[in-house]
């Protein structure tokens, strides 16, 4: 049975459409793993959605690699500024 949680995550969404169409990406907000997911946890959460998690571990991903891939955000130049920009906004 899924389990009610408090937050909505980016790596394991499912909805039908209307949720992205009532509750689209901020776009404010320069760039993705930098506060969407808090961001659209409040304002799907205040459209009123509620936001559930399979009851078993169902898919994992990790953020290593033995291969040391730079992740693309890890590319983005001042993204510590953006991570204040975005953070700011959140807060507003």
């Amino acid at each position: 049975r899924p389990l009610l949680q408090p937050f909505w995550g980016a790596g394991l969404s499912f909805s039908k459409g209307h949720f992205v169409r009532r509750v689209p990406n901020d776009i404010t907000m320069d760039m993705v793993f930098v506060g969407e997911e808090i961001d659209i946890t409040v304002r799907g959460w205040s459209h009123g959605y509620d936001f559930y998690a399979p009851s078993k571990p169902v898919v994992f991903h990790g953020y290593k690699s033995p291969t040391k891939q730079p992740k693309f955000w890890e590319s983005i130049p001042d993204r510590e500024n953006l991570r204040g920009k975005n953070a700011n906004r959140i807060a507003a």
